[in-house]
């Protein structure tokens, strides 16, 4: 193995064509016999801002790419933020829960809520009065985040007012 020791370079080109040390830098090749990383780079300095690579490319290009066969880097996944993967903040399954919930008119007040399953996170909700006349006092989550509570004063013969919530399926799946 070659090591350089207490080295320091910046390294330009601007093409496959620029030749020099920088073209055969920028292919690096294994046999296939050899164990361990075709390049290592460690920087063994403490001071701030020290790091072991900087890569600059023109804005909106890819800094680094890899072929679709590779597997996973040792330590790294960039699927996964502090090891939770996508479906531990946001899953692709979302579901409504509707509930009905009868007025007896006159001015009275009525409220449906609804419930997310538990484990389940609530991502809105709503509700709604068929017909004219309701007054809407609250449409809101729970304290606890687990649902939502819809409200109305009935001013208008026996009605019904709806809750919906939209909720996100963490597993166990919802039903």
């Amino acid at each position: 193995m070659n090591v350089i020791n207490n080295a320091a370079t910046t390294l330009q080109g601007s093409g496959p064509s620029s030749g020099g040390l920088l073209s055969s830098l920028l292919e690096v090749k294994r046999d296939g016999l050899n164990r361990g990383p075709a390049l290592r780079v460690q920087n063994t300095s403490t001071q701030s801002g020290a790091t072991g690579v900087r890569i600059e490319v023109p804005q909106g290009k890819a800094p680094i790419s890899v072929n679709p066969e590779a597997g996973k880097a040792f330590l790294l996944n960039a699927d996964e933020l502090d090891g939770e993967d996508r479906s531990d903040f946001m899953p692709s399954d979302t579901y409504v829960v509707e509930g009905t919930e009868f007025g007896s008119g006159g001015g009275q007040d009525v409220f449906a809520s609804v419930y997310c399953d538990p484990g389940d996170k609530l991502l809105g909700g709503g509700g709604n009065a068929p017909g004219d006349g309701h007054q809407v006092t609250f449409s809101s989550p729970f304290i606890e985040g687990q649902g939502w509570d819809y409200g109305m004063i009935d001013n208008n013969p026996a009605s019904l007012v709806d809750a919906f919530a939209l909720c996100a399926d963490f597993p166990p799946n919802h039903q």
